[in-house]
């Protein structure tokens, strides 16, 4: 009986261990500059953290009527949790003030935003 719990108790902590997703520094220090910069509207400080390659991808304009077009429909951001890795992206349950969405955040080594978009939030059975 205690091999039999032993070896359950084993098991349980490998599936865990296998599936549980941790946040990267790099997304952490990252969502946080940016949860900073969104909330005090500084949009300029958020393009300044993009990669060369987001740049590219979303120019400075496009980056300021994204982010004011985000900020005049859900306000500022109330809290942020860390939810799962998705590919090179940190998903973050983020919580507005008028709305939950789920805020995709990708940053490379040197704390660089190189992708960020959002969707709709659905809660699911870990939330």
């Amino acid at each position: 009986m205690k091999l039999k719990f032993v070896l359950v108790t084993l098991y349980s902590l490998i599936f865990f261990t296998a599936f549980s997703q941790t946040e990267n520094p790099a997304s952490r220090y990252t969502s946080e500059k940016f949860e900073k910069y969104y909330n005090a509207g500084q949009f300029d400080s958020i393009y300044a953290i993009f990669s060369p390659q987001a740049k590219i991808s979303l120019p400075l304009d496009k980056t300021k009527a994204f982010l004011t077009n985000l900020k005049n429909g859900y306000g500022n951001i109330v809290k942020r949790a860390f939810f799962e890795n998705q590919t090179a992206f940190a998903v973050y349950k983020t919580e507005f003030e008028k709305r939950i969405i789920s805020l995709s955040i990708a940053a490379d080594n040197n704390n660089a935003i190189t992708g960020l978009y959002t969707r709709p939030y659905f809660r699911t059975s870990r939330t």
